[in-house]
């Protein structure tokens, strides 16, 4: 969850600073694909956040409610989590990424 945090405040720097200079610094095709990726970027983190949040959520109703049974979320089933957290995050925005035009 911090590696997301971080890396969503990484990516959202240069377009905030664009729009508060209402221009883009890179030109060109590297440009274009920067700014797309910097988008899909910002989805993914912002997906995968509320995703590891719910995970904390479920796994702390586990422990208060049910405090003796077996756990919900077992640390053989936490890679995963994981790796589905991922895959979700990624699936959801995707196609912004390939039908977005910029112009």
């Amino acid at each position: 969850m911090a590696m997301s945090d971080l890396l969503f405040a990484i990516f959202s720097f240069p377009a905030n600073l664009a729009r508060l200079h209402s221009s883009w610094f890179i030109g060109g095709i590297l440009g274009q694909a920067f700014c797309k990726i910097q988008t899909f970027h910002g989805d993914i983190s912002l997906k995968v956040l509320i995703q590891i949040l719910v995970l904390i959520t479920v796994d702390l109703f586990g422990s208060v409610v049910i405090p003796l049974r077996f756990p919900l979320i077992t640390s053989k089933q936490c890679p995963f989590f994981i790796v589905a957290t991922c895959i979700v995050a990624i699936a959801i925005p995707r196609s912004h990424l390939v039908a977005v035009k910029l112009v």
